[in-house]
């Protein structure tokens, strides 16, 4: 009896030495990886708008008294121009520029292309144009403007000096001219 008391004290020596080399072998081939990091997310804002009208020597003059108005930003946001003006013979043109300023710090592009309103029932006798300043090109979908930069736009209404007497216009005319662009972030 006393052997078999003996053998199964050794049984559980011997399992008790199996199980604490099995914990150590399994710690000595095991490993924990940690990563550690830290990201910042810099602040983004966005901020396309108008600056700066500016009517160009020789535009007609306004009359306020007839209830004219000079091209201006009109609304808080600054992303609105309006202006009220009388041509009244041919050579006759108001044009003005104003800045397209992108004060954010993401890069801005054109959404879709700037519509112009349609003046298909008076081009007999009028031409108007909207083009970036310095490209003298119509603006378009994708054109960018950089965070911190500007684009002038230039815009102008012209009464057309090639016309015949039969082209003019017999009754004053009101037209309501729009030129909307859209922006998004540039890719």
């Amino acid at each position: 009896m006393e052997k078999e008391k003996h053998h199964s004290g050794n049984a559980i020596v011997a399992l008790l030495l199996l199980i604490v080399g099995i914990s150590i072998g399994y710690a000595a081939l095991s490993t924990t990886l940690i990563i550690n990091g830290e990201s910042t997310i810099k602040k983004a804002t966005w901020d396309v708008h108008f600056e700066n009208v500016a009517v160009k020597s020789g535009s007609v003059a306004i009359d306020t008294n007839n209830g004219e108005k000079a091209a201006m930003i009109t609304d808080v946001y600054q992303t609105k121009v309006e202006y009220t003006i009388s041509l009244k013979e041919p050579g006759d043109f108001y044009e003005f520029t104003v800045d397209v300023k992108n004060g954010g710090t993401l890069d801005a592009a054109v959404s879709s292309n700037p519509e112009l309103t349609e003046i298909s029932e008076y081009e007999k006798y009028l031409r108007y144009s909207v083009v970036w300043d310095t490209e003298n090109q119509t603006p378009k979908k994708d054109d960018v403007v950089k965070s911190g930069k500007s684009r002038k736009v230039r815009v102008k209404v012209e009464y057309r000096t090639d016309i015949s007497n039969s082209d003019l216009p017999t009754e004053d005319k009101i037209i309501d001219l729009k030129f909307s662009m859209n922006f998004i972030q540039a890719k």
